[in-house]
């Protein structure tokens, strides 16, 4: 009976791997983290950097931190 009821629990994480694996792909290539370093270091706020940086992300498709 306990057998049984591992298959699901299998099969539900399976899926939320696969689901997770294939928007982390849409995600990479992509170059928002060497933006956001160059943004620091010409001087830029922090704030203004991560809001760029998320901006970044979204226009990939990444998930947002």
């Amino acid at each position: 009976m306990n057998a049984f009821r591992r298959k699901p629990v299998l099969l539900v994480a399976v899926a939320l791997m696969l689901a997770s694996s294939a928007a982390w792909a849409v995600c990479r290539p992509n170059n928002c983290a060497s933006r956001y370093h160059q943004c620091l270091n010409n001087g830029g706020d922090e704030t203004a950097c991560e809001i760029a940086y998320y901006n970044c992300l979204r226009s990939y498709g990444c998930p947002i931190p």
